[in-house]
This record gives structure tokens, C-alpha cells and sequence, in this order.
């Protein structure tokens, strides 16, 4: 059993093949992160600031520049979020530490629903520069769809 599994990773090289425990480790952390935005920004122990965007692609109004704390299971230190005016994330920019090498990624999200009065994406573009992906082979991540039943129930 390993209990820091992300340390597994430290002995990897790029040429590693990602197998099924990799695979839900990452696609864990990933998860839990994106339903757990804009909530975890909260921790004092991660920092959050607004920063100028280089470009506004699709309507986007601000950036935060988010710095984690060592060891918190994400995708990496420093990740960049762009905000529409109705506080709708439009895209998030993150590289994949345990690839151990650059690799650039980004999500540009659509179909935002609204939960309570937090809006979120339910659909997730994630894409990257680097050709191949190989890290998830067999697997192939195209898109993340979320779909939530609201149910109403009469109060007794």
C-alpha cells in the first residue's frame, strides 16, 4: 500500500506507462478539485490573487493566479483561472507535474448550470500541446461531462 501515492510518480520517467491506479489517482485529484472550486480557495493556506490575462478570448473579465501549498494533490503549484462577468470559469491553465516533463494544459469549459448560486461548468474541453498524451494510454480523456438531477421533495 502507498500511502503518499503521488510519490509513486517520483520514480517514473516520461516513457513510463500509466496503468489503471494511475489513472484513477489522477483523474481523482483532478475531480475532486474541479467540484471543490471556487471552495478550496478558502484555505489560507492557498493563495489566490487577480492578475491581467494576456488575451479575452471568450468573454473572460478576470484571472486569478493560484499558488497551492507543497503536497496539496492537484495538478501543479501554480495554476491560472479566467472568469467571465457572471463569475463563470471560462478556462483554467495548468501544467501536469507527474508527466515530468512541460506539459501544458488547458480546459476551456461550456454549459455552465447553476447550483444554489454557484455557477459551474458541466462540460470541460481539457487539451494539450504535447502530442500523444501517452500517460493515459489506453485510456483517452476527451471531455469531462457533468450531469446533475435536481430533485425537489415537499417538506413534511
Amino acid at each position: 500500500m502507498v500511502l503518499k501515492y503521488r510519490d509513486m510518480f517520483e520514480t517514473y520517467v516520461e516513457a513510463t506507462p500509466w496503468d489503471v491506479q494511475n489513472l484513477f489517482y489522477f483523474v481523482g485529484y483532478a475531480f475532486w478539485n474541479y467540484f471543490n472550486l471556487p471552495f478550496y480557495l478558502a484555505d489560507s493556506e492557498i493563495l489566490a490573487r487577480q492578475v491581467d490575462g494576456p488575451t479575452r478570448e471568450n468573454g473572460e473579465k478576470w484571472t486569478l493566479e493560484v499558488a497551492f501549498p507543497d503536497g496539496y494533490p492537484t495538478h501543479t503549484k501554480f495554476q491560472m483561472y479566467d472568469f467571465d462577468a457572471g463569475y463563470r470559469l471560462m478556462r483554467m491553465q495548468y501544467f501536469v507535474d507527474v508527466l515530468k516533463r512541460p506539459a501544458p494544459a488547458w480546459h476551456n469549459c461550456f454549459n455552465h448550470a447553476i447550483a444554489g448560486k454557484l455557477p459551474y461548468p458541466t462540460l470541460r474541453l481539457v487539451t494539450s500541446s504535447l502530442p500523444g498524451m501517452a500517460f493515459f494510454s489506453p485510456f483517452l480523456l476527451k471531455d469531462i461531462t457533468v450531469s446533475v438531477n435536481h430533485q425537489l421533495t415537499a417538506a413534511p
